[in-house]
């Protein structure tokens, strides 16, 4: 069960999201007639796109990062000591 008591999409509590059916979180679909606060859910929707953003370019670096390290690692082979 659930700890919070307010919705991070909508930022209405529990209360109204039982008496209208509607899960809180990623899946709310409570209106604004419903409880739900003015502009909360675009909000919501608009720091979701921007964390999957970041989380795409720091994917797209961290594989840049690995290769550019392994072409380096065969340009510049060791050499074993002895």
């Amino acid at each position: 069960k659930c700890v919070f008591q307010e919705c991070g999409k909508c930022c209405a509590g529990i209360h109204m999201h039982e008496k209208a059916g509607s899960p809180m979180g990623i899946l709310c679909c409570l209106t604004v007639e419903e409880g739900a606060q003015p502009g909360k859910a675009e909000q919501y929707k608009r720091k979701i796109r921007d964390l999957a953003a970041r989380a795409e370019l720091l994917k797209t670096w961290t594989k840049d990062r690995r290769e550019r390290a392994e072409r380096l690692a065969q340009a510049f082979p060791t050499v074993p000591r002895s």
